[in-house]
């Protein structure tokens, strides 16, 4: 599990070249697993 400070923080991270790299690195050593990801944005509000 990561968390990023923004959405726009983790889209920069999954979307970088490393991940891809890491992606077909796992791709090419188990061709028959599926890969998922799942994200989500969590909010928290504090009224004061």
């Amino acid at each position: 599990m990561y968390q990023f400070d923004d959405v726009a923080a983790r889209e920069r991270a999954v979307g970088g070249d490393e991940t891809k790299r890491l992606i077909a690195d796992f791709n090419r050593d188990w061709p028959d697993m599926t890969r998922t990801r799942e994200s989500f944005v969590l909010v928290q509000t504090v009224d004061g």
